[in-house]
């Protein structure tokens, strides 16, 4: 029950944040997607964790404004859990206005495989890296995910990234 509770506040939380960015244009955001294996877990309702997890991107996406600046990072989704690759991310769609770039965003967003491992800490660092060099502000970075880390990571490294960044 708790997972499921966890899932549907990172989706509330989702459609929370597209409001409040809405309101304000001229931002950009790195949105992160988890593809890791766990997201292939069936939801009590029937679709998996990796499906809502999609529909929250759409639905993120989908309230923007057009001119936000907005990329797409994943992980987990190239290399099978039995690798343990901590570093199984991609940059899939970079920095762009959101009137380029949703329809990339969207396919690349639907094509992902869950699969993987759950470098939540080393991908918030590239994620920080990514957005601090964005003109754009404020800098804000979306991590859609069921939230469990499976590598190793200094969560304190992580943060000060974020912060060195000037992303929230």
């Amino acid at each position: 029950m708790r997972l499921k509770s966890t899932i549907l506040a990172c989706l509330a939380l989702g459609a929370s944040i597209a409001s409040s960015v809405s309101a304000d244009a001229g931002k950009s955001i790195a949105l992160i997607l988890d593809a890791s294996g766990s997201m292939n877990a069936k939801l009590p309702e029937g679709r998996t964790r990796i499906e809502a997890a999609k529909a929250a991107v759409e639905e993120i996406v989908g309230k923007l404004p057009p001119d936000v600046r907005l990329s797409l990072r994943a992980y987990g989704h190239q290399s099978p859990t039995s690798k343990h690759d901590c570093k199984d991310t991609e940059l899939m769609v970079g920095f762009d206005g959101l009137a380029s770039n949703k329809t990339s965003i969207l396919a690349k967003a639907r094509s992902i495989k869950a699969q993987g491992y759950t470098p939540i800490t080393y991908v918030l660092k590239l994620a920080a890296e990514d957005v601090g060099k964005e003109d754009a502000k404020p800098r804000i970075v979306i991590l859609v995910s069921d939230g469990k880390e499976t590598c190793e990571g200094d969560l304190y490294a992580t943060a000060k990234a974020l912060a060195d960044a000037d992303a929230s």
